[in-house]
């Protein structure tokens, strides 16, 4: 590490992305502080850390009472829901790099019994980028592995996006990750059951892939240019 690198801050940047990600709750901030254990950098500051994600998450607990019933998230949940009805498998938050989801979503094509037509997804670094402002990119590909089959999925994927009011950027090049600007990123976290209560049973949704290795991320919801 350069001499000059703050560990504190740059671990702070990482635990307020996940946090305003949504798809981190107080179950996950046990396990990454564990995880940190690990770091020599991050280590010195464990309870800085935890004190600084705790913090985050109750602020953006009282920040989702004042936001509106159906979010731009929402809308992009019910667009992927209605995907994955037709046949596309939508991932959310799949992995954190291109490879990842491309993994996750050949995986569950694989070994499920639907008949996916194709995926699409975005994954952690795309989820950050749109915390910061940025347009959401997206990928997508199809089964049939043929590139007329992956423009038309993109096209079909597309026009569901547009049809639910959303901006999209893409000039038809199955190759380059479309974008959706404006979305003003508002997901609510899963904040877990009360204390002592019985977990209801969580069947499996294809749309809902949290951080960490896929079978753990499978129990919650393109090889482009941008990584």
């Amino acid at each position: 590490m350069d001499d000059d690198f703050d560990a504190l801050a740059y671990h702070q940047e990482r635990l307020r992305l996940l946090v305003w990600g949504g798809f981190f709750n107080a179950a996950d901030l046990v396990m990454e502080i564990k995880d940190l254990e690990y770091d020599p950098e991050a280590k010195p500051h464990l309870e800085p850390l935890r004190s600084y994600a705790e913090a985050q998450l109750q602020d953006k607990k009282v920040a989702e009472t004042q936001w509106p019933n159906v979010t731009d998230w929402d809308r992009l949940d019910a667009v992927f829901e209605k995907l994955s009805a037709a046949g596309i498998l939508a991932l959310h938050n799949a992995g954190y790099t291109t490879s990842d989801a491309h993994g996750d979503a050949w995986e569950v094509i694989a070994e499920g019994p639907e008949d996916w037509r194709g995926f699409v997804y975005y994954h952690g670094q795309d989820v950050e980028r749109v915390l910061d402002g940025h347009p959401l990119f997206l990928g997508f590909d199809a089964v049939a592995q043929d590139p007329e089959a992956k423009r038309e999925l993109g096209a079909e994927i597309l026009d569901s996006l547009r049809g639910a009011g959303f901006a999209v950027d893409w000039e038809g090049d199955p190759e380059i990750r479309p974008s959706i600007s404006g979305l003003n990123w508002r997901k609510r976290t899963d904040w877990g059951a009360p204390e002592n209560a019985e977990p209801p049973a969580q069947p499996f949704a294809p749309t809902a892939i949290k951080k960490g290795g896929l079978l753990s991320r499978l129990t919650h919801h393109f090889f482009g240019k941008h990584q």
